[in-house]
């Protein structure tokens, strides 16, 4: 008959002998019989003491509370604990306690409160469809059969159904939502129109389609209801689409899917409403509808997730939108602008069929599938599910209907009642499934442990396996148990380095592989509870040894093996090759020798080809912007052809006139005449072009004669700049003339010096254009490709009087590498194919041989390059 507590800072006992008179307070149970004692005091998890006794059940005390809970004798109004002792009590690490008796009984004890209440519509025996509770006493709640008020504390119940008759009654008993609007009201959804209901008159107004006004309800089939932050209200309909009503006008506007507008509504059928941050306007909708971003501004649709069935959007406090559907949860990403199921790369947090869902205070997410209640952590990386061993048991679990009360109370609502809950009383529980791996086969055997096998000792304590090449056809069977919820639970197992994903098992809880080749592995194996979300995770090493062939030393063997063969057919094919090939020489050089003969004629006449193939292509480049030059003079010809046609005719019809106005004749006639003049300048510019082309494509006679230099040098800028303009419609570059006006007219082979400036600004065009790793001291070789052209007279080394032609351009220079050889035949720094390395060397004879003059090179790397051509006078 002794329970007693210590205080340690005294010493002093205190005992607490049985209490009839206040059985609540500490006490043990009274004796029953002369062998009853206290059997064991043990502490739990929530710090709860118990006590057993031999053979008169067990008490529980809370030390916070205070209060005394008896079990056995009756005592335990549940019926769960039907024995009358207490023999042993453990406190396991995930929260339960097991405790054996002495009527051979063992018991778990669940010290949390996990069940979720379920209160069954005994009001008219059908589903919930909705929820709004005003205060702590009173809950609102929609059904199929008409509103009801249930004020809780006087178990009161205020109904709202339709009254034929009476316009101030509900206009259909089938509710399907409830909000609360800013100014107290209550607006409901039903199967005949919306009604908004006033609490404290208690009067109902009805809105409802009319088909001869467009600005009333588009269908009474309602649904849904949302209100956004300018107080409009937004309406679902069961299949016509939804529609917006202004609640300060009364007017409502409708949205529709309609087939020729891919910017419309995608579904008829809306489920769900969310607005943003950015005031658009996310709808759900069934159909496999998916979701639509309403913008205000444009008024059109934008769709994500095609042929998805949505059943519920939230935003968390972190600003995330969250979308349930059929097929699970989604994340909206504001970045990238697309969802991402939640399964994706987070294996165990599948969560399939959600109806409805909301968050708590905590910013959890609550959600109601076919099977249960999930909840979602606030870091999102683990859930909790709530089943049957929670009470949740439902057939039916309704779309749309989560509800938070302001006390933070939860609702959910099903065929036959509604959960309802205070998220913060439900403790989530600690520990984590057990994992064992309880059997090892090889090629269908399965394998003991002993010496002499792969299994040393037993597989409890194995950490890793070491198997022969032969042996890479293994199963394993494993268990992972979980006391907190023992039927829901989900497990997953990898090979490492073989395995790319993680795999589920099938039912019996084995696995197979077949043919593993040699190499070193871990095989995995992690278990999630259900019931509170954290991991499990076992592992085994597995090295399976290669075949003695596949060994390093083998192949180094093989590796000798290989070069001794090669080695030894190298030498004799080498000394086979070289007989072969010295009497092949011997005849080769005798050939040789007469085609080096032929070879040196045929060389000769391919040069001269390859001399007057640069000189057409020189010609080409000319063409393109010949064509372009003598456009411009044609069109002016053309045109004041044209204007002389009118004028004659104009002529012609004042002559004819009766009374003749000879000053308007005169004017007629001096304007033909300056049009004569226009066609005539015009004309000769064209023929000047023309002449000009036939004098550059003619071979040179050698004979110089008296050139403008500035002119020319100014004719074949323009020429070479549109002809490659014509060739690359997006090349563009500036072009910077300098001409010496008092150089005058010098003796030239026109036609020849001509060649050379084209060979030089075509150059220049090209470097100015390539890109530059850097840049030069002028802002505009970082900018833009220029080429620069100008004269000026100048005295020659001989001290006799010349002219200087410079062209310059801010391409990335020449690499000093390769400058003296830039003037030799066929030397070329361009791709192959794009020149024949001719045209500076052409140039260079033409300048030095035909002129006696000198052309030089000046370039810096990086900042561009300049040609100087000296010519005496």
């Amino acid at each position: 008959d002794g329970l007693h507590s210590m205080d340690r800072k005294t010493g002093l006992f205190k005992r607490y002998g049985y209490n009839a008179a206040n059985p609540s307070a500490l006490s043990r149970p009274a004796l029953k019989g002369v062998d009853d004692h206290i059997t064991f005091i043990t502490e739990d998890a929530n710090q709860n003491l118990w006590i057993g006794t031999f053979a008169n059940g067990l008490v529980m005390y809370n030390p916070i509370t205070k209060k005394l809970t008896r079990f056995g004798n009756n005592a335990d109004k549940s019926g769960e604990f039907k024995d009358n002792s207490g023999w042993l009590a453990y406190p396991s690490s995930d929260g339960f306690l097991w405790l054996s008796t002495q009527q051979n009984n063992l018991y778990r004890i669940d010290i949390y409160t996990n069940k979720i209440p379920f209160f069954k519509n005994d009001i008219n025996n059908s589903g919930v469809n909705a929820f709004y509770k005003e205060s702590a006493s009173v809950l609102w709640f929609a059904t199929d059969s008409g509103l009801y008020r249930k004020d809780i504390k006087n178990n009161s119940i205020i109904k709202y159904i339709n009254e034929p008759g009476n316009s101030n009654s509900l206009s259909n008993n089938i509710v399907t939502s409830i909000i609360k609007d800013k100014q107290g009201d209550l607006w409901l959804s039903t199967n005949g129109g919306l009604n908004r209901l006033n609490p404290t008159t208690k009067r109902i107004t009805r809105y409802q389609h009319n088909p001869n006004d467009k600005n009333s309800l588009g269908n009474d089939l309602t649904f849904k209801i949302y209100q956004d932050h300018q107080s409009n209200l937004f309406i679902g309909t069961n299949g016509f689409g939804f529609d917006i009503l202004n609640t300060q006008t009364g007017k409502f506007t409708h949205y529709k899917n309609s087939s020729t507008d891919t910017n419309s509504l995608s579904k008829n059928f809306t489920t769900a409403f969310l607005e943003d941050e950015t005031n658009d306007v996310w709808v759900g909708t069934g159909e496999n509808g998916g979701i639509n971003r309403l913008n205000w501004q444009s008024g059109k649709f934008k769709h994500y997730l095609p042929d998805a069935n949505i059943s519920s959007i939230i935003r968390d406090s972190d600003g995330i939108i969250w979308v349930g559907a059929e097929r699970g949860l989604y994340r909206y990403n504001r970045k990238s602008d697309n969802f991402s199921l939640l399964d994706e790369g987070n294996k165990g947090l599948a969560i399939n069929d959600i109806r409805s869902m909301i968050t708590d205070n905590q910013n959890n997410i609550w959600m109601a599938s076919a099977n249960g209640i999930y909840r979602l952590n606030e870091k999102r990386d683990w859930d909790i599910y709530y089943g049957k061993e929670s009470g949740v048991v439902t057939q039916f679990m309704y779309y749309g209907t989560a509800h938070k009360g302001e006390d933070g109370e939860l609702f959910f609502g099903d065929y036959a009642g509604y959960f309802a809950f205070y998220p913060e009383k439900l403790k989530a529980r600690s520990g984590s499934p057990i994992i064992e791996l309880t059997g090892f086969w090889l090629h269908g055997q399965a394998v003991k442990a002993g010496s002499g096998g792969p299994l040393q000792e037993s597989l409890y304590k194995t950490k890793d396996l070491n198997l022969q090449h032969s042996q890479n056809v293994f199963s394993f069977s494993f268990n992972a148990v979980d006391y907190g919820n023992l039927e829901d639970k989900i497990i997953y197992y990898k090979l490492e380095n073989y395995d790319k994903e993680w795999r589920q098992p099938s039912s019996e809880s084995r696995v197979y592989y077949f043919n593993i080749p040699s190499g070193k592995y871990s095989f995995h194996i992690k278990a999630v509870s259900r019931s509170n979300g954290i991991w499990a995770e076992k592992n085994i090493a597995i090295n399976i040894t290669p075949p003695w062939w596949s060994t390093w030393w083998a192949y180094c063997l093989f590796g000798l093996l290989f070069f001794a063969i090669a080695y030894s057919l190298y030498r004799f094919q080498k000394e086979r090759v070289i007989k072969v090939e010295r009497e092949r020489t011997r005849e080769r050089d005798l050939a040789q020798a007469k085609e080096i003969e032929k070879a040196y004629l045929k060389l000769s006449t391919t040069q001269t080809q390859l001399i007057q193939s640069e000189k057409m292509a020189s010609l080409g480049e000319l063409t393109a912007g010949i064509a372009h030059e003598i456009q411009n003079p044609l069109n002016f010809v053309n045109n004041f052809s044209d204007l002389n046609t009118e004028l004659i005719d104009e002529l012609l019809v004042e002559r004819k006139k009766e009374v003749r106005d000879f000053k308007i004749e005169d004017d007629l006639l001096n304007n033909l005449k300056e049009n004569e003049q226009k066609i005539n300048q015009h004309g000769r510019r064209a023929d000047a072009i023309v002449k000009g082309m036939l004098q550059h494509s003619r071979s040179s006679n050698g004979i110089k004669e008296p050139t403008d230099i500035n002119a020319l040098a100014d004719e074949y800028l323009r020429l070479c700049y549109h002809g490659l303009r014509a060739k690359d419609k997006s090349f563009n570059a500036t072009m910077k003339t300098d001409f010496d006006e008092t150089i005058g007219k010098i003796n030239i082979i026109p036609q020849d010096v001509g060649r050379v400036i084209l060979n030089l600004l075509t150059n220049a065009f090209y470097a100015a254009a390539l890109p530059r790793k850097g840049g030069g001291s002028d802002p505009a070789y970082k900018h833009n490709p220029t080429v620069w052209v100008s004269t000026k007279r100048i005295i020659t080394p001989s001290g006799d009087g010349g002219v200087s032609i410079s062209v310059r351009d801010n391409g990335p220079g020449i690499p000093e590498k390769i400058l003296e050889k830039i003037f030799n035949p066929f030397f070329t720094t361009k791709p192959s194919g794009q020149g024949t390395g001719l045209g500076l060397s052409l140039s260079y004879d033409i300048i030095t041989k035909g002129h006696g003059g000198e052309i030089k090179v000046e370039t810096k790397e990086g900042e561009g390059t300049t040609f100087i051509i000296q010519l005496p006078v």
